[in-house]
């Protein structure tokens, strides 16, 4: 049987087409793996402990640090990523931060991680290319936002497998610290811009008075305060309300700088001298905490690291605070 040859324009159109589809396999071969979602965090290694009172329960509004190890598994490269899910209790604190080996690599970047709400998402980078064994530790700091009921949280890895996680210490939940002053006691901290004062008086300290006495000079050499607004308030003497001041079930007005006096109360204001004096007219609940909350501006920008000291006079008794 003879088999026809084919002319010599079919053959050239098959060795054309042999040589684009052999190009065409050498040429996917060459690209790069596309980056995946990677198994990396040990969920086991998953650990909560407090920041703010170390080997102690948590209670609402501690600060606390997650810590979990992780590897990269065989075959990982740059652009890989992997994430850890928070429980919605715990308020994450800063962003990025970078992922870093550990021993010998304790110095290397291996990536860097972003934080958004309650997801902590790591890409891992160049450096890991070409390189085994590559581990380390990630930290991240949160805040307990919210009181809590149950003796775990669930972590998310990778969207999709869960890990229960033991609170510190035993304990069965996330409450309100049970500690209530007793004497007068001086506050203050920044509130992003605004210096806010605290003078707080335990009911129990003037229970039985026919008045109370505060004179607070706030004023600091070389800056010029505004006083952007003043209150006098009581809450009951709870942990709840002590620690959720500003909810309006537990706080009564009693005084404020936009017209609020529900009687007996006078204070001035001394913008020259940055100053505020008065004088509240009992009784006096020794069930209550009262309060004199001060905010303040300036103007300039407050830097991280200034310190602004106070020193108030509650009934002729000193009471000092650096904020």
């Amino acid at each position: 049987m003879r088999i026809r040859a084919l002319p010599r324009r079919g053959r050239t159109v098959v060795f054309a087409l042999m040589a684009l589809l052999v190009a065409t396999v050498a040429n996917l071969q060459a690209l790069p793996a596309q980056a995946a979602q990677i198994e990396a965090i040990d969920p086991n290694s998953i650990t909560l402990t407090n920041e703010s009172r170390p080997g102690q329960k948590i209670y609402q509004h501690d600060t606390a640090q997650i810590h979990a190890t992780w590897s990269m598994p065989a075959g990982g490269q740059a652009g890989d990523t992997f994430s850890l899910g928070l429980p919605p209790v715990l308020q994450s604190l800063g962003g990025n931060f970078e992922l870093k080996g550990t021993g010998a690599q304790s110095d290397v970047v291996f990536g860097t991680c972003q934080v958004e709400g309650t997801q902590v998402t790591c890409t891992l980078s160049d450096a890991v290319t070409g390189k085994s064994n590559v581990g380390g530790d990630l930290w991240v700091r949160v805040r307990a936002n919210q009181t809590y009921t149950g003796s775990t949280l669930t972590f998310t890895i990778n969207d999709s497998t869960t890990k229960e996680v033991p609170l510190p210490e035993g304990a069965d939940g996330i409450g309100y610290d049970p500690w209530l002053p007793s004497e007068y006691l001086k506050l203050g901290y920044f509130n992003d811009d605004v210096l806010v004062w605290r003078v707080v008086i335990p009911g129990n300290k003037i229970a039985g008075l026919n008045s109370l006495s505060i004179n607070d000079v706030y004023a600091v050499e070389g800056t010029n305060f505004t006083l952007e607004s003043a209150t006098f308030y009581k809450i009951p003497k709870t942990s709840e309300c002590w620690n959720n001041s500003t909810d309006p079930t537990c706080r009564t007005a009693m005084w404020d700088t936009t017209g609020t006096n529900t009687g007996g109360i006078n204070f001035d204001v001394d913008n020259d001298r940055d100053a505020i004096s008065g004088t509240v007219s009992g009784p006096f609940d020794a069930d209550a905490i009262y309060t004199l909350h001060l905010r303040l501006t300036t103007d300039f920008p407050i830097y991280p690291g200034s310190e602004f000291p106070n020193t108030a006079m509650v009934n002729g008794e000193a009471v000092e605070r650096i904020a």
